[in-house]
């Protein structure tokens, strides 16, 4: 690696780092998919049964996918502790990597490492791809992403470039990243399948491909050691392939699970308002550029990609089923093609300006890159500096916000009760953590368990009405909206005159 683009590197690996990393810890462990991860996690972590995740000693029977992110997450909370940091970090990690793997594949392979820096900042200062339950949380989808995007990469060095040596290698790392994905979750990284056989067919490599050996051969490696997954589990738990037609495979394309019903335009207005707004429009018109480069290779890896992007919108936008963070994967792929449009820009600048014999016009382009990018990376910054719960979120996880400020300033809150009437495993996350502690802390959702003697934890104040309706209280503390009373005794009730 020469010193100029030793030196890109380095600012590369700083600029991305800070979206990413910076304050991950800063926000509790968020409701649904992350901390149901978070308290498998926890239980994986005391109990060493690592191929059934588990929910309160039982195998856990919503969430079906495969426990690769669980895996990460156990070996993190090794290294971290029981904390939020520990939970995101292999999220945080995955993103870091696929920057850095975007980067060296620019480099490597396309020769054009500025490519690789662009796409990586246009990534990192994406709004739909720098949030939670996408990089910042604890959830399947960066770890998914940075495999998806890996496996398309190889598999167009596979087509595209090298001798035989490097092509096996590529391909052999290309089953690799599959597999790895399905144990991420589940079969949704062959859902890129379809651009690879489109782009195969076009290439006219089809019925090559189908006729070599070592295709054949680590795509058979890669099925058994994904179905062996799958057997083990379910003679382990019975049942639990059908599970997994119904909910990760049919059931969430053909149908509409948990409501989560939106029209085909659905991804498209999210990018298109707010996902990917500062470089939505950019796209199409790098994307022509790409295509009409110079370079045959940059010219056939723009194309293979803008397939990718297109076949996968196609699939996600007329599923069933439609979640905001499904769109994740596009992200690097239509940074990736921003790169490319950013890069033949400058390529065409530095040559008009080679013309010239002043070398201060360098500058020039410097100083466009850095006015392209200083408001996107300047909001971004912003974004994950903010110390605030959003205020769409605010009151839901007070309570959460109580029990991480407990645990953070090491104070004893041993002995008491917490009610919570909704879904509830983001606290059961922090009283496993409290329980490692020994601190007890019991969670109720029955009114009809509020007694007398209590200490106990309330965030609603409709639920803090009626307990100051029925008792007599004294508040030891208030954190925000939640208050802590100590229940001292039930109130008389006043008998009503009978005629």
């Amino acid at each position: 690696m020469g010193k100029l683009v030793f030196l890109r590197f380095i600012v590369f690996a700083m600029l991305v780092s800070f979206p990413i990393f910076y304050h991950i810890d800063f926000y509790p462990i968020r409701q649904w998919d992350e901390s149901r991860l978070a308290v498998s996690a926890q239980e994986m972590f005391i109990n060493h049964r690592f191929l059934v995740p588990e929910i309160e000693g039982k195998p856990d029977e919503w969430n079906l996918k495969p426990p690769l992110m669980i895996w990460l997450q156990v070996l993190s909370m090794k290294i971290f502790g029981w904390n939020e940091w520990a939970l995101r970090f292999p999220a945080a990690m995955a993103t870091f990597s696929l920057c850095l793997f975007i980067f060296f594949f620019a480099k490597n392979i396309l020769k054009q490492p500025m490519i690789g820096f662009f796409a990586g900042l246009v990534l990192v200062t994406s709004n739909g791809f720098i949030d939670f339950h996408e990089s910042r949380t604890g959830d399947y989808d960066a770890l998914l992403t940075f495999f998806s995007v890996s496996a398309i990469f190889f598999y167009f060095s596979f087509i595209e470039v090298g001798e035989n040596a490097k092509r096996k290698k590529h391909l052999m790392l290309f089953f690799i990243c599959i597999t790895l994905g399905v144990y991420t979750k589940s079969i949704s990284i062959l859902m890129f399948v379809p651009a690879l056989v489109i782009y195969s067919s076009y290439r006219k490599k089809l019925f090559d491909l189908l006729r070599y050996k070592a295709f054949f051969s680590s795509m058979l490696l890669s099925l058994g050691l994904i179905l062996t997954y799958y057997f083990m589990r379910e003679k382990l738990t019975p049942g639990y392939l059908l599970g997994v037609w119904q909910n990760e495979i049919g059931g969430r394309y053909l149908n509409t699970l948990e409501n989560h019903i939106h029209p085909f335009s659905f991804y498209y207005d999210s990018l298109r308002s707010f996902q990917f707004k500062k470089w939505f429009w950019t796209l199409p018109f790098c994307f022509l550029l790409g295509i009409c480069s110079n370079d045959n290779l940059i010219r056939k890896f723009s194309q293979y990609i803008g397939l990718c992007v297109l076949s996968y919108f196609i699939i996600i936008s007329t599923a069933q089923t439609k979640l905001q963070w499904y769109d994740m994967p596009l992200y690097p792929l239509m940074a990736i093609i921003i790169g490319l449009g950013f890069n033949q820009i400058l390529n065409w600048m530095l040559l008009y300006i080679s013309r010239w014999n002043y070398r201060w016009l360098m500058a020039i382009p410097l100083g466009i890159v850095i006015a392209a990018f200083v408001d996107p990376y300047k909001n971004i910054s912003q974004k994950v500096m903010r110390d605030a719960e959003p205020p769409w979120s605010d009151k839901l996880y007070q309570i959460s916000y109580y029990l991480k400020n407990q645990i953070d300033s090491s104070k004893n809150i041993s002995g008491y009760k917490l009610y919570y009437e909704e879904y509830n495993l983001q606290l059961v996350f922090y009283q496993n953590v409290l329980a490692r502690k020994q601190q007890s802390l019991e969670l109720i959702n029955d009114f009809n368990d509020v007694k007398e003697g209590m200490k106990i934890v309330v965030d609603k104040e409709l639920i803090q009405a009626r307990i100051r309706e029925k008792f007599n209280v004294l508040t030891i503390n208030r954190f925000k909206e939640v208050a802590v009373f100590e229940i001292i005794s039930a109130k008389q009730s006043i008998p009503q005159n009978t005629p």
